[in-house]
């Protein structure tokens, strides 16, 4: 992700967490923003799936909106 697409990070969007293997982009898991700072988001990944509040905070860099 870009840093024009940081700029579209807002909170409620779902989005795709993901880690870098051998510079290889890797799916981790789907979440909702719960809020937005400078260089990492709030990201609840149990919520969606019916569970308990689970917030994790990657780098915006690491973020795939979901459309």
């Amino acid at each position: 992700m870009n840093d024009e697409n940081n700029e579209r990070l807002k909170v409620g969007q779902t989005v795709e967490t993901s880690v870098s293997v051998c510079g290889e982009r890797r799916p981790m898991a789907t979440g909702k923003i719960v809020a937005v700072h400078s260089g990492y988001c709030d990201v609840d990944i149990m919520s969606l799936h019916g569970g308990n509040p689970w917030i994790i905070y990657p780098t915006n860099t690491s973020l795939r909106i979901m459309e």
